[in-house]
Order: structure tokens, then C-alpha cells, then sequence
């Protein structure tokens, strides 16, 4: 966990968010859903985002937790962006999209999910790792698999 904690702290997430797909358990459905949504919100934003996270599969469902960034070249970030409109754009299940207090950091909302949700099967996502590169602190030597990996754990 401390190694987890240590990797999240070189990012500044701004996001975590959680996708459901209502009634669903297999991991070939999410992959096309979460793409529209996503170039959905990265062309009507004009915004670049970067993301990591999960896949789970659980007993009851299939969902995303996803811990996001964005920005663009006018300043624009994640947090000027309306994440009630963007959650009612998810017509898959449910969604929630949560602001992350620096206070709290991202690792609050991995262990506050990963208490409830042992997944049965979980499957890595990653998305504009050049964004999470440049937008990076610090230097670290742990990945993105490594880091979701260390949540699991």
C-alpha cells in the first residue's frame, strides 16, 4: 500500500470515477462503450485526458474505476468540466464521478472502493500515457501496471 500511495502522489488526479454496465459480467463489452464515452468528452471538452485503472468483474456486475486527469493548452483542466453532465452521458448503468480532494489524494478513493469491491477477475487500463508523463511530479520507477497492481494487493 505504501508503494501505491508513493506512485499516486507524483499525479495530479483530479477525478475518480466509476462506471457500471447494468446486468453485464463479460470484459468484451466494456472496451467499445468506454471509448465512445470517452472521445465523446474529449471532443465536446476540447480537452486531453489521461487515465489509469480498472476493470472489475465482480459477482453481481462488470464496472470501471478509473482515476483521471486532463488539461488543455488554454488551462482548462478535469475540474473546470461538469461531471454531473458526463455522468448522465453514461447510459451503460450507473456512473459517478467524484472531484479528488488533494487533501485526501487518489489512494483514498482506491481503498475506500477496494474495501467493498473484491473483484473476481480485474483487467488494467491505461490511457495517454505521454499526458500522465508530462503532467508527472516527480520521477518515479514503478508503471501504471504496477501501480494498479500494488491496488490490488
Amino acid at each position: 500500500m505504501q508503494h501505491r500511495q508513493r506512485w499516486l502522489s507524483n499525479y495530479p488526479f483530479e477525478r475518480f470515477v466509476t462506471l457500471t454496465f447494468a446486468g453485464q459480467r463479460n470484459i468484451k463489452y466494456v472496451e467499445a462503450p468506454l471509448t465512445e464515452w470517452k472521445i465523446d468528452l474529449l471532443e465536446e471538452e476540447a480537452i486531453q485526458i489521461a487515465y489509469i485503472g480498472v476493470i472489475y468483474i465482480t459477482d453481481t456486475q462488470t464496472h470501471i474505476h478509473l482515476l483521471m486527469l486532463g488539461k488543455n493548452r488554454f488551462g482548462k483542466t478535469l475540474l473546470d468540466v461538469d461531471g454531473s453532465k458526463w455522468e448522465k452521458r453514461w447510459t451503460h448503468g450507473k456512473a459517478e464521478i467524484e472531484q479528488i480532494e488533494n487533501e485526501i489524494g487518489a489512494d483514498f478513493y482506491i481503498q475506500s472502493h477496494m474495501s467493498v469491491n473484491r473483484p473476481d477477475s480485474w483487467t488494467i487500463l491505461g490511457y495517454n500515457k505521454q499526458l500522465l508523463k508530462q503532467l508527472r511530479y516527480k520521477q518515479t520507477t514503478y508503471s501504471v501496471e504496477d501501480a494498479v497492481r500494488l491496488s490490488l494487493s
